[in-house]
């Protein structure tokens, strides 16, 4: 018998899938990583993000509380 779970789609289990399953399609960014690049950008102000990550980083960006977020994806 087949059984499987289905979890909520939050952004850890994305991320988590994706570095696991498929590294480079996500940019190779690890945590920490992301997190450095999350600590450099202050919450609350206007961002222009292009990305090849999948929506990683815009899923990051949005959850962190960014205003007037343009994403421009390849």
């Amino acid at each position: 018998m087949f059984r499987f779970h289905a979890e909520p789609a939050t952004l850890d289990a994305v991320h988590n899938y994706y570095f696991k399953n498929e590294y480079r399609s996500i940019g190779s960014i690890r945590w920490d990583m992301l997190g450095l690049m999350l600590l450099n950008a202050s919450p609350f102000k206007n961002v222009l993000l292009a990305e090849q990550t999948k929506g990683i980083l815009l899923g990051s960006v949005l959850i962190r509380g960014a205003r007037g977020v343009t994403s421009v994806s390849k």
